[in-house]
């Protein structure tokens, strides 16, 4: 409320002040000039009242009529106010005075007693509503201005609040505690030379310096320091006027408009001197009906307008900017101002430009070798000083983390980049004006990506987008990148080295470092191809942002792993997830609890989905090489660590069959793992895995997951580097598969792998039989059994087994002789009638003699005949086994052997 009232009282003093002033003057004057004629002709109008508007009036009749109408007034002013508040109605300021002043006169004769007045409701009069109606508009005049004054208020302050958060203004300095570059002094030094500059004749004094360093705010400092008493100011901007023709009559218009308070014929004198120079016609009608032609002295004039200069006891300082934004013409004229027509005495310009501009507007037709043309224009030059690149480093890095609003690493990612790269900053951000927009470029860009992309390789790539924004497009497309793999798959990118004579190549080497300069971490790098597109398009797209997977850092452990849970259903956000957790360094956290809680998080992650990546993650955080130090960097307790790493793992609301302990098993009984390389043991993963198993074995006995368990239940190692079941897990799968004979026997015979095509592929059994039933004998009575009771599968176990032992209890192989699953859907009867086939070749090249030595040439004749047409029916059997081989050899060794003795 209070804040409400103090903003109604300033708006009180804001209509007093100065800018408010011609307005309530001629408001104030409408207004006294009203009170005026109706005070001093009262009489005279109250008689004209009495006579004229009385009569009309007497003939009113009050009625319930009357008393409706009255009262839907009310309720029509009453609506046409409210939606007029809503929609922020300015009413006029002349319209609220009559209104006033008409409810003051009539209140005035209401309460005077000499008119009666007809009631319209007990004491009030109509006459009263009427009054109450008119003030209810000049109270919503009053309201609105109020309501308008305090929402501009409002407005202006958060405009100018989140211009500051989130523009940096590029207007001219006006103060000296906004001057970074410490040019004071200097401005100081100019204005002191100005006080000091003859009075007797022209000056035009130049100051130069490049685009955006400063020329407008060095004069703004020079006015400051210059006196009000010494000098009057006209400022003259030429790309004002409507076109080049007319700024030399502007800027003697605002010359005489300047002098007139020192001379009121200045006005005449300065036409007739703007005609005697062509530049208006200033004949009156009567001459140019005439068709006379006033003739001027223009030196005569001339001498009028010096004596006026002569005579101000200020000098006249004119400052014209932005003289290099002109055209050619522009300047020329300005130039001829500046050189000859308003060459007066106790006259000064002062004008900022950029030569290198000016050259570039005036062309090749006024420029020399040895000077700029317009030098010859000005007395004096004085060239902007230049300052310390660091002064606008500095100043680089100070807007760049309060605009952006940074943390501590991405203000300390700013200070590494500029300082880093001093000298590459320099070259492409030279100026003020420069900073200025390539932090509001930054500003509006990196909102959107931050901690999504690195914040270095980010300013480095704006940096060529400020400066060659073409170059920026065409690295986008990947013109000056490449992939170095054969195949592909290689998400680095590189630089492509015919590009070595580029302007941008020093940056794009930063960016797209050499092979043996990429440390192995490339998340969200520019040259990642994964994260490349964030640095253009602004924005993460079809991947997870970090700011997201960051906050599993934060809160409680239990919230973390419910985010974890929703987002590793999907297969990209898991892998996202991966990347994000693998691009941590283990030694770059702040304090042990974050490095607990990432040991955790990746605990977590593995038991979840224990694929390769999330599983050698792992390991890198259970590894004590890794782990060297810890505990005094992190003050990391080892045991407590390894307990809280296996509660994480051992949890079976984790995974039921333990994959990720399953895993570790076998790395180490493979050699994969070490024991004494790691802060968990198998010592403390076998007996729960174990125990997982049978307790699992147990419920559910013989399935595709206990069959998958039993894989991970790895005992010893023999001889031939075979690692071996545990011998109580095999036993106890055993006794389950004879309670359980059928699931097992179903599942017996399978495709040997996963085969693009399915004509070439193989055929094998369970891994494990020989370990679960010990030899092969019991395997086969066990199948036999099966068949004989009519199990599914057993009739295709049965084949495949006498196959299998055929081929010395190998896999089958098939190599574009038909669909292989089809034959266990067949349960291999084809391929058991070419076995039985090979039985009987077998049988028949068993009763060839080995001896045909005695036998007559003819007999021996038939033996090879017989043999070779063996030899041909063999190799028409498309069962490829051992078996095959066996005869094969065994015929060509007798077929062989009839030949050579024959």
């Amino acid at each position: 409320m209070m804040s409400k009232l103090r903003l109604i009282f300033r708006y009180i003093r804001m209509c007093l002040r100065k800018h408010f002033s011609i307005h309530i003057a001629w408001n104030g004057i409408g207004f006294l000039t009203a009170i005026y004629v109706l005070t001093t002709y009262e009489d005279m109008l109250r008689c004209w009242y009495d006579d004229h508007v009385i009569p009309i009036l007497e003939e009113f009749v009050p009625s319930p009529l009357s008393f409706i109408i009255m009262l839907l007034m009310m309720g029509v002013v009453a609506i046409d106010i409210r939606k007029k508040a809503k929609n922020r109605f300015q009413y006029s300021g002349a319209f609220a005075a009559a209104l006033a002043i008409i409810a003051v006169v009539i209140m005035s004769y209401r309460f005077s007693g000499l008119y009666d007045y007809e009631e319209w409701l007990y004491c009030v009069s109509y006459v009263d509503l009427i009054v109450v109606m008119l003030l209810a508009y000049v109270c919503a005049y009053v309201y609105a201005n109020v309501q308008l004054f305090m929402h501009s208020e409002r407005k202006d302050k958060n405009a100018a609040k989140s211009s500051e958060q989130h523009i940096l203004r590029d207007w001219p300095i006006e103060k000296a505690y906004e001057d970074i570059l410490k040019i004071h002094d200097e401005a100081e030094k100019v204005a002191r030379e100005l006080e000091d500059l003859e009075r007797r004749k022209t000056w035009s004094l130049a100051i130069t310096a490049r685009w955006g360093a400063g020329k407008t705010s060095f004069m703004n400092l020079i006015i400051k320091k210059i006196s009000e008493k010494e000098f009057d100011i006209l400022y003259f901007n030429p790309r004002d006027c409507k076109s080049y023709q007319s700024i030399q009559e502007d800027f003697f218009n605002e010359l005489a408009s300047l002098l007139s308070k020192y001379n009121s014929r200045c006005s005449s004198v300065m036409k007739d001197y703007m005609a005697s120079l062509q530049l208006i016609d200033n004949r009156g009608i009567v001459e140019k009906l005439l068709n006379f032609y006033k003739i001027w002295n223009k030196a005569s004039l001339r001498g009028n307008i010096k004596e006026t200069f002569s005579r101000l006891h200020k000098k006249v300082l004119v400052l014209i900017d932005d003289f290099d934004r002109l055209s050619k013409e522009e300047i020329m004229e300005v130039l001829k101002l500046i050189d000859s027509n308003a060459a007066f005495n106790n006259l000064i310009f002062l004008t900022a430009y950029d030569k290198e501009q000016v050259n570039k507007a005036l062309g090749s037709q006024y420029q020399t070798e040895e000077a700029c043309f317009v030098d010859k224009f000005f007395d004096i030059e004085y060239s902007l000083p230049t300052r310390p690149y660091y002064m606008l480093a500095h100043f680089l890095m100070d807007k760049l983390t309060k605009m952006l609003h940074a943390d501590e690493a991405e203000k300390q990612a700013i200070h590494n980049s500029v300082n880093q790269n001093y000298h590459t900053y320099r070259s492409y951000l030279p100026t003020i004006r420069d900073i200025k927009r390539f932090v509001n470029m930054m500003v509006l860009d990196y909102e959107h990506v931050r901690g999504e992309v690195i914040l270095e390789e980010y300013l480095l790539l704006h940096l060529i987008k400020y400066k060659y924004p073409d170059r920026f497009n065409e690295i986008h497309k990947s013109k000056y990148t490449e992939t170095r793999s054969l195949f592909g798959n290689n998400k680095t990118l590189y630089l492509k080295k015919e590009f070595d004579n580029l302007d941008v190549y020093p940056v794009l080497k930063l960016l797209f470092p050499e092979e043996e300069s990429s440390n192995g971490n490339t998340y969200r790098h520019i040259y990642d191809a994964s994260s490349f597109e964030y640095y253009f398009a602004n924005q993460v797209f079809g991947s997870m942002k970090v700011r997201d997977m960051i906050k599993i850092f934060n809160g409680d452990f239990e919230a973390a792993c419910s985010m974890i849970d929703s987002w590793i259903v999907d297969d990209k956000k898991r892998e996202d997830l991966i990347d994000f957790m693998g691009s941590k360094d283990m030694d770059g956290f702040a304090d042990g609890s974050l490095f607990l809680r990432y040991a955790k998080i990746i605990a977590y992650l593995a038991s979840k989905r224990p694929n390769n990546r999330a599983f050698w993650l792992f390991v890198s955080v259970m590894n004590l090489e890794n782990l060297n130090g810890y505990d005094r960097k992190y003050k990391l307790e080892m045991d407590k660590y390894e307990k809280q790493l296996l509660d994480i793992i051992k949890d079976s609301s984790n995974g039921p069959d333990f994959q990720l302990l399953q895993q570790l098993h076998m790395r180490y009984k493979t050699q994969d793992l070490k024991e004494d390389e790691n802060v968990i043991k198998d010592k403390d993963i076998w007996p729960v895995l174990k125990k997982a198993f049978l307790d699992r074995l147990e419920k559910d006995s013989v399935c595709n997951e206990t069959m998958r368990m039993l894989s991970s239940c790895r005992g010893s190692m023999n001889e031939q580097g075979k690692v071996l079941l545990d011998d109580d897990c095999a036993s106890a799968m055993r006794m389950e598969i004879e309670k359980n004979q059928g699931y097992y026997i179903a599942n017996f015979v399978r495709l040997g792998r996963s085969s693009s095509n399915a004509d070439f592929n193989s055929i094998k059994c369970e891994p494990f039989w020989d370990q679960i039933f010990s030899n092969a004998k019991s395997m086969e009575s066990f199948i036999v059994s099966c068949k004989g009771k009519g199990l599914k599968g057993g009739n295709v176990a049965y084949n495949f087994w006498q196959i299998f032992k055929a081929n010395d209890f190998k896999e089958i192989e098939f190599m574009g002789q038909g669909n292989v699953q089809k034959k266990i859907d067949n349960e291999m009867k084809e391929e058991i009638k070419m076995l039985d086939e090979l039985k009987n070749i077998q049988v028949k090249v068993e009763d060839v003699p080995d001896d045909l030595s005695s036998m007559a040439d003819n007999e021996k004749e038939n033996w090879c005949k017989l043999l070779k047409e063996l030899l041909d029916v063999l190799d028409n059997l498309s069962l490829n086994i051992s078996f095959k081989g066996k005869i094969k050899n065994e015929i060509h060794r007798k077929y062989t052997d009839c030949t050579i003795r024959h």
